[in-house]
């Protein structure tokens, strides 16, 4: 998997190969930086699934999400949407970056952040740093120009 800027995601993967299933992220100052390439990763991916509606998919694979990934960084319930997954997603890693004294590069969750906002499968984010800090998404902006 690649994700360039963009964001731009490449999958890899050999026809009739598989995968094992791997074992939950452990979280340590060496695994921290990869949690979160895999979390913005896996939430680009759901964004495309929600804008096709395949609500089904999204709602089974946040509790993947939630059992591989986020409990292991501290998040104590399944998200029901990509925004929650976001919202407690960034509050974890904010507190496990100061328990373990790294620093995130967080370029790559503003991308994924802000496409998702910009076609609509996140509808705000609150939770987000800097310039996308109280954003909501396009669908959202409309909705609030027609009521004035």
């Amino acid at each position: 998997m690649v994700v360039m800027d963009g964001p731009v995601k490449i999958d890899i993967f050999p026809v009739g190969a598989t995968r094992p299933l791997q074992p939950p992220w452990t979280l340590s100052a060496e695994t921290l930086a990869s949690i979160d390439g895999h979390f913005w990763d896996w939430t680009l991916w759901l964004g495309g699934k929600s804008l096709r509606g395949e609500r089904r998919v999204v709602a089974e694979e946040l509790a993947k999400m939630h059992w591989f990934l986020l409990a292991p960084i501290g998040v104590e319930h399944a998200p029901r949407s990509l925004d929650r997954a976001i919202a407690s997603y960034l509050d974890a890693r904010s507190r496990a970056t100061e328990e373990l004294g790294v620093a995130v590069r967080p370029e790559l969750g503003r991308q994924v952040t802000a496409a998702l906002l910009r076609h609509g499968p996140v509808a705000s984010c609150r939770a987000c740093p800097g310039p996308l800090a109280g954003m909501s998404s396009r669908n959202d902006r409309r909705a609030s120009a027609r009521a004035r």
